[in-house]
């Protein structure tokens, strides 16, 4: 073991060498970044983006806005689509309720002239029934009349009755033939009132 005096004398050599050598190095400039910057507290920053704003990994710059943008215009496709349909629609609608006002003034005017037609029918059988009544009349004011002549021949002259009946039912100039008939009785002239009746029985075939 070295006395303690010769340990003091070497450690003192040794720090005045390392002085010297310190004393020898020239400063840092700016070249060298100058002296070191004392480090701020909190996470480390790698990079020279900010917090949140890093860029996905792997993709081209634009990759995110050309994304949002094709997204978009998918959107707007599907909107005007849709107002394209819309209006269609729109348009079938109108003419649908045009084509349903035409039909229901169609049907109104079917339903006036199905009315008019029973109406006009119902006049029609009306009218029928009452020439067919009225020919039964006549037909039986014929007959009547028919009876009267023969009453007439065998000297018979009561035959007012059935000049009444043919009368009520003979049209004009026939009722003139009965009236005319009716004069030659009260004259006691039964041949001239035959021949009265008979004209009376042609015109009231003829409608007259």
């Amino acid at each position: 073991m070295r006395p303690l005096p010769g340990l003091l004398a070497l450690l003192a050599a040794a720090a005045f060498a390392q002085g010297q050598s310190l004393e020898g190095r020239s400063p840092r400039g700016k070249a060298d970044a100058g002296p070191p910057r004392p480090r701020a507290k909190g996470p480390v920053l790698l990079g020279t983006d900010p917090p949140g704003s890093l860029r996905a990994f792997g993709s081209s710059d634009g990759g995110v806005v050309a994304q949002s943008d094709a997204g978009a215009d998918d959107l707007r496709r599907e909107v005007a689509q849709l107002r394209a349909r819309i209006s269609a629609l729109e348009q079938d609608r109108g003419q649908l309720q045009q084509q349903s006002q035409q039909l229901g003034e169609v049907v109104r005017q079917l339903q006036e002239l199905r009315g008019q037609l029973a109406d006009g029918e119902s006049r029609r059988q009306a009218e029928s029934q009452q020439q067919q009544a009225h020919r039964e009349e006549v037909q039986t004011g014929v007959t009547a009349l028919q009876q009267a002549q023969s009453m007439l021949a065998s000297g018979d002259a009561s035959v007012d009755a059935q000049l009444a009946q043919a009368q009520a039912a003979f049209p004009p100039q026939a009722q003139k033939d009965i009236a005319y008939a009716r004069t030659a009785l009260q004259n006691r002239d039964l041949s001239a009132a035959r021949a009265y009746l008979s004209s009376a029985i042609a015109h009231a075939q003829q409608g007259r």
